[in-house]
């Protein structure tokens, strides 16, 4: 065994498996002077004027202006894409997603087969649940280089399909090269599935504690998947500070809402549940959020 750092932690049928840690079509130019060539249609679209006022916001309409001006720096467009993916978690709005598949045509016009192009338009399909085409995309990556994210996209895609044992190998894979919080909540969510609620507690509070504050969405959904496996395992009390610490990252951010609404309505606090369920409601409208109100409205006599 080399001097990596090895660990097992997701598992397989029907028990653990093991993981291990180890360490747009372009316009032709015009010869000779004249006006200088318009930008293909995809990236005037990911270069339309963003509004907003919250720093995400602001750091697009920055990112905008690099790649706007003549011969700014090429990484701005990719830059701007993974932005508008976040943007896109954060405001429960999937517009922003094609905005962000905007960019990556955008990268891919200017540079055919661009691998950092063709993983952030991965992203984007699996987000947009087009998993047959984001696998597709995830295994051209693999062909041509093979590091952790593109066996990430593989097993993000190949476990929304339902192939669970393709994923555990690619997540495994992705472990293997390189350990982190994404692959911690990945092996989560597997242990999740499978039955393993204390594993799966184990390993999303790995995913929490290595969280950034630099990425607050990224925290806030790991302490809020962990509040809710705590609350799955009936500590309600530890689950109420779970989603507190994702409320500390981002206070308006649906999904803790959520839980630390459920937390309330387990403790028989129906009263404060109804108003940060409202607000989660609100910014994310999904089945599962309206359910949760729905139950709390029943609870506070607010039948009708």
């Amino acid at each position: 065994m080399n001097n990596k750092m090895r660990l097992a932690i997701i598992f397989t049928l029907p028990t653990l498996v093991v993981l291990t840690l180890g360490g747009c079509h372009s316009r032709s130019r015009r010869p000779g002077p004249g006006p200088a060539p318009q930008l293909p249609d995809t990236c005037r679209l990911a270069l339309v004027p963003h509004e907003g006022n919250e720093p995400i916001d602001i750091e697009i309409r920055r990112l905008q202006d690099q790649a706007r001006k003549p011969g700014g720096p090429a990484q701005a467009i990719e830059k701007l894409g993974w932005k508008f993916v976040q943007k896109a978690r954060v405001s429960s709005d999937p517009g922003y997603y094609k905005l962000a598949e905007s960019c990556a045509l955008c990268m891919e016009s200017q540079t055919p087969n661009s691998p950092d192009a063709l993983l952030l338009h991965g992203h984007v399909l699996d987000s947009l649940h087009q998993f047959k085409q984001a696998e597709e995309l995830a295994r051209q990556l693999i062909t041509a280089r093979g590091i952790a994210v593109d066996y990430e996209l593989l097993g993000d895609a190949v476990m929304e399909q339902g192939r669970l044992s393709e994923a555990v190998d690619a997540y495994q894979r992705m472990m293997d090269l390189k350990p982190s919080p994404e692959a911690y909540e990945r092996a989560a969510y597997l242990r999740w599935l499978k039955g393993d609620l204390p594993g799966a507690i184990e390993m999303m509070s790995m995913a929490a504690q290595a969280a950034s504050p630099v990425d607050p969405e990224g925290a806030a959904w790991a302490y809020s998947r962990l509040a809710l496996y705590e609350l799955q395992a009936g500590s309600v009390q530890q689950a109420e500070r779970e989603a507190e610490s994702a409320l500390s990252f981002q206070n308006e951010y649906p999904l803790a809402l959520l839980v630390k609404s459920r937390v309330l309505l387990a403790e028989g606090r129906a009263g404060e549940a109804v108003e940060p369920l409202r607000r989660a409601a609100r910014l994310n409208p999904l089945p599962e959020y309206l359910w949760v109100f729905a139950d709390a409205l029943r609870a506070t006599g607010q039948a009708q």
